[in-house]
């Protein structure tokens, strides 16, 4: 027998559902997402730290799928795979192993069961645990169906984590944690705290050795032909704002926590000097909440050569000319707007966003637009609260607000979200469990819409003002248009809508063999969709 080992092995699950995973139905069903996942990168960062004669791995099967055939096998299969891919890092010689399993979007909820299972199977005696949004939110529900599942991380994971492996008698710590959630504890209606980590700078630089980090794509929409080496940064924690839809606050709280801007600093130096990164991806619920702070850090990344991109959107309510010559100064060249909603009253009542005015919607694209910037604009359609005649305001506000894409969501009710208890409390949930409810299928009925109501305002929406009517192909930006339908293709190949009007651009732009290519690509996938034939009919294009 050779040297005993510890480990510390962080899963994470495919983020679509078995369902949605291969040939759905849906036209703009969920895809595999290929981000780094941050949260289980920093809590391993942050442990190493401590404890660094461990031995360390992240298992993402968003990567391990990355192949259509390999996740038409695991609809098949779906445990025997499991069981080949995590005996790969299995060891006689294993001694001390905590297996976390971090279940983030709905979707990932079924999943917890079935890896707990197989981890139990090869490890008889780790110590497994779930964190993240989903145990978090749902932890009498995880508990019911993972019957291998030891125990839950409430909240954020890092000194919860960090707590139980210091603990010399780690059953007694569990018992004591406010933090730590499990089966015995909530048979005494015990209420789990949050155990935030309040100065961030406590954790490392993230440690991007701990995953396959040439296999990420990251959550970038450039507009130039260049080629995106990302990586994604975090400089805070905490949302002050009620967002009806969202749930970040039950993982990170209401209080905003951040970097220093030393710190700060080191991490975007680190990325660009070890990973060789040019496109930096934000991802604060909040950056701008400071913008003291935020003005600082522009500021300083003027003098770098990077790109920066703002995952969860800017704010429209602090967009100036002076903030938006700024981000120019500062390499940013998207800018993604959370709008939400076309309708003010649905902004006021429904969705807690009070703070956002329309008028100043139409001027920051106005004064983005002026400065050059790629202008994209998101979406939540189908809330309770929301009427026909209002969807149809938000319908109308989209298609003529001058965005250069729109992404159009179906209100999705998250785990944590005030929404979700709206939903649940009214019986407005046409679909059982937690992974069938995404932003992609609408799950929500109400006295005034059903699901495939909404599904089909989302479609028809996209399809007229990000295809059809598409802003850049208007303004004769023809490359910048067909870098974006060149995106859809590969993320969404089964599209013909993205390979007709990419066609279009190429033809714009005098290659003509290549329109007649991708037209004939766009042909032959609405030739085998009755549903596609009927939507290109719909808007009237020849094929």
């Amino acid at each position: 027998m050779g040297e005993r080992v510890n480990k510390f092995l962080m899963v994470i699950p495919p983020n679509v559902s078995l369902e949605m995973m291969v040939g759905s139905k849906k036209q703009f069903a969920t895809k595999l997402r290929k981000e780094i996942p941050m949260g289980a990168v920093s809590i391993a960062t942050y442990i190493k730290k401590f404890y660094g004669e461990w031995q360390y791995q992240i298992i993402d099967f968003n990567i391990i799928l990355d192949k259509e055939k390999d996740r038409k096998e695991f609809c098949k299969n779906t445990k025997q795979i499991l069981l080949d891919n995590l005996k790969k890092y299995y060891s006689k010689d294993d001694e001390d192993v905590l297996i976390g399993i971090s279940a983030i979007f709905n979707a990932t909820f079924p999943y917890i069961n079935i890896i707990s299972r197989v981890c139990r199977e090869i490890w008889h005696d780790a110590f497994i645990y779930a964190g993240g949004f989903v145990p978090s939110n749902l932890y009498k529900e995880t508990f019911e169906s993972a019957p291998f599942l030891q125990a839950i991380n409430y909240g954020e994971g890092e000194l919860p984590i960090l707590k139980y492996m210091q603990a010399s008698e780690k059953e007694e710590f569990l018992r004591e944690s406010e933090s730590w959630i499990t089966r015995e504890k909530l048979q005494q209606d015990f209420e789990p705290k949050h155990d935030f980590l309040h100065d961030l700078d406590e954790i490392p630089t993230l440690d991007y050795s701990l995953v396959e980090f040439e296999k990420y794509s990251g959550h970038v929409h450039a507009q130039t032909m260049r080629r995106v080496i990302s990586a994604p940064l975090m400089f805070s924690r905490g949302c002050p704002f009620n967002c009806c839809f969202c749930a970040s606050h039950s993982i990170h709280g209401k209080k905003v926590r951040y970097n220093s801007l030393d710190r700060i600093i080191e991490d975007i130096k680190a990325a660009k000097e070890k990973y060789k990164v040019n496109t930096l991806v934000v991802w604060d619920d909040n950056f701008f909440v400071d913008m003291n702070r935020a003005y600082a850090l522009l500021d300083y990344c003027e003098q770098l050569d990077i790109k920066f991109e703002f995952a969860n959107s800017f704010p429209v309510y602090r967009m100036d000319e002076n903030l938006i010559m700024r981000l120019k100064r500062a390499g940013v060249e998207v800018a993604s707007l959370a709008i939400e909603s076309g309708c003010q009253r649905v902004l006021n009542e429904v969705m807690h966003k009070g703070h956002v005015k329309l008028e100043m919607v139409r001027k920051a694209i106005e004064l983005l637009h002026k400065h050059g910037f790629y202008v994209k604009g998101m979406f939540v359609i189908g809330l309770p609260g929301e009427t026909k005649a209002e969807l149809e305001e938000t319908v109308e506000f989209i298609k003529t607000a001058g965005l250069n894409w729109v992404d159009v969501f179906s209100a999705s009710p998250i785990a944590g979200s005030e929404l979700y208890e709206i939903c649940k409390k009214n019986n407005y949930l046409d679909a059982d469990g937690a992974e069938k409810y995404d932003f992609y299928t609408s799950c929500i009925r109400t006295e005034e819409f059903t699901p495939e109501e909404i599904e089909k305002i989302q479609l028809e929406t996209v399809l007229f003002t990000d295809y059809v009517n598409n802003w850049d192909m208007k303004n004769e930006n023809y490359q910048t248009a067909y870098i974006n339908f060149e995106y859809v293709m590969k993320s969404n190949p089964d599209n013909p809508f993205a390979f007709y009007f990419a066609g279009e651009c190429a033809g714009k732009m005098g290659d003509i063999e290549g329109e007649n290519a991708l037209k004939r690509t766009a042909a032959e996938l609405v030739h085998r969709s009755v549903k596609w034939d009927e939507l290109i009919k719909m808007f009237g294009i020849q094929l």
